[in-house]
């Protein structure tokens, strides 16, 4: 329905992409982007980000039209002469061996080579449930779930949102396929700002000569989390970049979507986290 009044006026238009803003407690994000790519084409971008509620995962708004809503989605399409670059980079790096995923539901992971999915954590952190509960943001910022993707640079990364110490299952920010092969994955302060200037300079490469007027960032909130202190300097990354003077603006998101890179996917978009996605803008 969003796609379709999207696509309302645009027709004899050149579209170029889609920027979408949507409540970061959805939970079938898979179902939400599938139903966007049945109108909007399967390879047309998708670009944009969830609401955060910084870390209480009870509540996101968005904003529209002069009503504040939840549990909906806004956006809008871009075209004709108008020249873009997509960047989105994490730079968490794959810890210990491969896992598969052998039983799940949408954004729900009940178990991990047949096991109880907790267990992954319990085994490399401790196997009292109540301190991991405890700890769970922190591990979920430093330590999410990546899962491998054929031909893609980078792992697809999954926080948790919460875990169920009864049946032992994960709930992730995202959707993780059964049959996924999925490892741990860790962070670093060097890393993420790495990723940073690599996003950017990704978003810079389709511009070659030409002018950036304006750059749009959806910086995942994890990401502030690991920074701490050195937040700015993540700011700082994107300027070495476009230049002190290019204007930039951005949220804190609880996810980010934007296309896959590698032919296998033919410019499919997906639910991503601990990402910074980097849109640059020129005419």
């Amino acid at each position: 329905e969003l796609s379709e009044k999207l696509l309302y006026g645009f027709q004899g238009i050149r579209r170029a992409f889609s920027l979408i803003l949507a409540d970061g407690m959805m939970k079938n994000t898979f179902g939400f982007l599938g139903g966007l790519e049945e109108k909007l084409g399967r390879s047309f971008p998708i670009w944009g980000a969830s609401a955060a509620d910084n870390f209480a995962f009870k509540k996101t708004y968005i904003y529209f039209d002069g009503e504040a809503c939840n549990d909906a989605a806004c956006g809008s399409l871009w075209g004709g002469k108008i020249n873009f670059g997509l960047g989105i980079k994490h730079g968490w790096k794959a810890l210990g061996k491969p896992r598969y995923v052998t039983k799940s539901f949408n954004n729900i992971v009940y178990e991990i080579d047949n096991a109880p999915a907790l267990n992954i954590y319990k085994e490399y952190f401790t196997p009292d449930v109540a301190r991991l509960k405890k700890d769970l943001k922190r591990i979920s910022v430093l330590y999410p779930i990546g899962i491998y993707l054929t031909g893609e640079k980078e792992y697809l990364l999954r926080n948790i949102v919460s875990l169920d110490s009864s049946s032992g299952a994960l709930v992730f920010q995202g959707n993780v396929p059964e049959n996924s092969m999925v490892r741990l994955m860790i962070g670093t302060q060097e890393s993420c700002l790495d990723a940073a200037r690599t996003a950017a300079a990704e978003a810079k490469s389709n511009f070659f000569n030409k002018p950036v007027n304006f750059v749009l960032v959806f910086d995942s909130i994890s990401r502030y989390i690991l920074l701490g202190r050195q937040a700015q300097s993540e700011l700082a990354a994107l300027q070495e970049i476009f230049g002190a003077n290019t204007p930039i603006a951005g949220i804190y998101t609880y996810g980010e979507q934007a296309p896959l890179k590698s032919a296998d996917y033919h410019g499919m978009s997906q639910i991503h986290n601990q990402t910074i996605g980097v849109l640059a803008l020129g005419g």
